[in-house]
């Protein structure tokens, strides 16, 4: 028996010193993390603010912009004629006689009654 507690006092001995070499691993790790790294040391540069600078742009004057709006109207009056003459299919359309404007009254074909009327007493 003396040797199965020897057996014994050596492993619980073995299993102490493996407990405290892990414990001060993880202390190690510990402290390694609190300190602070270089890199989280240095702060990034300032953003610098980005001007957009544009050139100044050639725009027509008030005359010159209606001078070219005349050319493109006389180029296009050339084309398509001008715009200010009435739309005479218009006027064809309303100006036909209508062939049931005297009419007031329609008989229905295979009825005693009329349209717009009371029916007829029997």
């Amino acid at each position: 028996m003396e040797q199965g507690q020897a057996m014994r006092m050596m492993l619980e001995v073995g299993l102490l010193a493996l407990c405290a070499v892990l414990f001060l691993l993880m202390a190690a790790l510990a402290v390694k993390a609190q300190t602070p790294q270089p890199t989280q040391a240095k702060q990034a540069p300032p953003v610098e603010e980005e001007i957009i600078v544009n050139g100044r742009r050639n725009q027509p004057s008030f005359q010159e912009e209606w001078e070219h709006h005349r050319q493109e109207y006389d180029r296009l009056s050339k084309i398509y004629g001008d715009p200010f003459t009435p739309n005479r299919r218009l006027d064809r359309m309303t100006d036909t006689p209508n062939p049931d404007g005297g009419k007031s009254v329609m008989r229905s074909p295979g009825s005693d009654s009329v349209q717009g009327r009371p029916s007829r007493p029997n």
